[in-house]
């Protein structure tokens, strides 16, 4: 919890809009209770209980307004193709004017094709100029929860033009 709120850094807007994109169960919804200090996400680790829209929440966090919005996962059985696609474009317009930073979510231990997939459907759809805005977020999943680590999709993001960066985090 501690080393997530360091994030919330002094040279951050008071208002921070932030959308968390990945795979179904890739811990999207962990890291933003995380984020906000609170449960505020459902997480059921049981099933595959995956938000099919977009969910929003909000919290104070050291001072700041922080907005989280919670994207389906890609390759959620649930939702055809152009509908994810459809749910995971509004979460622009669920945090006007937009969010301030993507946060790139994969479990380190299941890096596989499909998460390069994740990558390359995240330009097809916001443009190349999302990673610009982008953070990867690896977690490692165990039963004590969500720890982080490091992998091969820093390789496959760090050549998109204007990424951020990488940061492994504990969740």
């Amino acid at each position: 919890g501690g080393l997530c709120r360091m994030l919330i850094c002094s040279w951050l807007p008071s208002k921070l809009r932030i959308t968390l994109l990945g795979k179904t169960e890739a811990g999207k919804s962990s890291l933003g209770n995380t984020i906000l200090g609170n449960d505020s996400f459902p997480v059921c680790h049981f099933t595959r209980s995956e938000p099919s829209i977009c969910e929003v929440r909000s919290g104070l966090v050291h001072g700041r307004n922080l907005t989280v919005v919670d994207t389906p996962g890609f390759f959620c059985p649930e939702s055809s193709e152009q509908e994810l696609k459809q749910e995971i474009l509004s979460c622009t317009t669920r945090c006007p004017p937009g969010p301030h930073a993507f946060l790139l979510v994969f479990k380190l231990e299941k890096f596989t094709e499909q998460e390069e997939e994740v990558i390359t459907k995240i330009e097809e759809y916001f443009s190349a100029e999302v990673f610009k805005f982008c953070v990867i977020m690896t977690l490692i999943c165990s039963e004590q929860g969500v720890a982080g680590g490091t992998s091969r999709e820093v390789e496959i993001c760090s050549g998109k033009e204007g990424n951020k960066g990488q940061l492994s985090i504990s969740v």
